[in-house]
Formats: C-alpha cells, sequence, structure tokens
C-alpha cells in the first residue's frame, strides 16, 4: 500500500545520527501527511477514544493513543503520541522512541506488531502502528470493557478456552522469533497481557518494544543500570542482579500463562503480592 521500504531506509540514515524528523512525508505521502496535520490540529477528527485501551495513557511521557482512518477506507492505524514536557521531550523518551523505531524497522513476523510510520519534532514524537480491533489481552481477560473505536461497540465476550491457546502459541512463537531468529537476539523486557494486542481474529501481537534491548553479544549478559518492566512479570533474579537474558521474558510470558489459565490479574494492586506468589 506504501513505499514502505524506501521510507525505512530513510528512517535508517536519520536514526544513525539520532534525528528522525517529518521528511519522510515524501516517502509515505499520505499517511505521514495525515498524521502532521493532525499533530498541528491536537489530532481533532481523529477518534480519541482509541486512548482508553492503554492504561498507561498519558503517563510516562505517553498523551495518548489515537484511531486515524485511512482515506481509501481499509481500516484504521494506532497512533501513539509522545509528548515532553515545556514543550520539550525529554532524553529518555527520546531514547525509548528511537529504540522502539531501531527494532521494529528490523523485524516482520505475524506476531509482532508492525510498526508503519514513524514522524517527531521538538515537542511531540509520533508512532503509527497497525491497528488491532480487539485491542490488549488484558481488557478480554479481566472483563474490562473493550470499545472498538472502528466499530463502536462494547464486547464483554469472554474467550474460551481454544481462543486461549490459540493466543498463547502465538504470543510464544513471537517471542522465539526475537530470541532465535533476530541476530543479534532481542529481549522484550516488558512482556504481559497488555503488551499483547489482539486482531480480529484473535491472533497474537507482541508489542511496546521501548524498553527492548539488543544483545550485541549473545553470549554475554549485558546488565543495565535500572530494573525495567511491570511488577508482578519481572523474574526475581532479574530484580536482584539487573542482569538481561531471554530468560526473564520467559518469566513474564509464565505470568501471561497464569492469567490466560486463571482469569486472575498478575499484580492484584496489593503491596508485594503478585499471581506467582
Amino acid at each position: 500500500m506504501y513505499r514502505i521500504g524506501k521510507f525505512w531506509e530513510e528512517v535508517n540514515r536519520m536514526s544513525a545520527s539520532r534525528t528522525l524528523s517529518c521528511s519522510s512525508q515524501s516517502q509515505l505521502p499520505w499517511l505521514s501527511r495525515r498524521l502532521w496535520c493532525l499533530r498541528g490540529n491536537g489530532f481533532d477528527g481523529a477518534q480519541s477514544g482509541f486512548g482508553a485501551i492503554r492504561s498507561e495513557a498519558k503517563c510516562c511521557g505517553i498523551d495518548s493513543v489515537y484511531c486515524v482512518a485511512l482515506d481509501d477506507g481499509l481500516g484504521y492505524v494506532a497512533v501513539k503520541t509522545i509528548r515532553g514536557s515545556s514543550r520539550k521531550l525529554d532524553q529518555e523518551l527520546v531514547d525509548s522512541f528511537l529504540a522502539e523505531v531501531e527494532i521494529l524497522r528490523k523485524i516482520r513476523h505475524n506476531n509482532i506488531m508492525k510498526l508503519m510510520c514513524c514522524i517527531s519534532s521538538d515537542d511531540l514524537l509520533l508512532l503509527a502502528y497497525e491497528y488491532h480491533e480487539h485491542q490488549s489481552l488484558d481488557r478480554w481477560l479481566h472483563k474490562k470493557n473493550k470499545t472498538s473505536v472502528a466499530s463502536s461497540t462494547v464486547h464483554h465476550d469472554i474467550i474460551d478456552w481454544p481462543k486461549r491457546l490459540h493466543i498463547a502459541i502465538g504470543a510464544a512463537q513471537g517471542l522465539c522469533y526475537l530470541y532465535n531468529d533476530c541476530s543479534p537476539p532481542i529481549i522484550h523486557r516488558d512482556v504481559k497481557a497488555s503488551n499483547i494486542l489482539l486482531d480480529s481474529q484473535f491472533n497474537a501481537k507482541v508489542a511496546d518494544f521501548g524498553l527492548a534491548k539488543i544483545l550485541i553479544k549473545p553470549e554475554e549478559l549485558a546488565t543495565m543500570s535500572a530494573v525495567a518492566g511491570t511488577f508482578g512479570y519481572i523474574a526475581p533474579e532479574y530484580a536482584q542482579s539487573i542482569r538481561v537474558n531471554e530468560k526473564m521474558d520467559v518469566y513474564s510470558f509464565g505470568a501471561v500463562l497464569l492469567e490466560l489459565t486463571t482469569g486472575k490479574e498478575v499484580n492484584p494492586g496489593y503491596e508485594y503480592s503478585s499471581l506467582a506468589e
């Protein structure tokens, strides 16, 4: 649909200098121009109700998530907006943005969320992804209202066991691809139910690579300066040593499997309490 190949070449060139700009408009004529116009109008005209999909919206620099209709009538894209404080982006937000673009531009898998386009300015970052009608897994497991922006329909359905198995296998295949088929391997570092999106056929899509880490030397364990992830999904040994390898994602995925089989939340909100315990 779009000249994505040329666009990624341009992203690769610009990311080398750690700057990304709206010059990508020349490579994706409609989508990037559409997003840039919406950006100038504060996303007026976009369906901002999509922001309810992500519980962390409006925190950690994430302003909101919007659903933008394609002009050709073929569907929607999900657009995550990241804003800085005092009209200036924090370096941590920029680093997370660049890390996600750097990783998603390289990988393609049926169970990994696809990045369609990215745009940046001094005070705003935009990431456009493929839109998934059924939103995130946690909203289905924990009986939260799930509104499809495309249809404005609220679903109260419960996913049956065959669907749960299908979702588990799909997410596992996506994670397996990151570790075994990517060179060097990629560690997600924030595997959780809210980061597993579901399309109209309940195919799982691993999402949100802002905390992901590329292991430059797979035979060595990478050490991070701080613990990343979500309480209840973080492997105890990682919390103690801050050393990164694929085992930390395996632990997090195990917590997701517990959610799938029990229907309980990993982090029920009680201090120092998690489903794994």
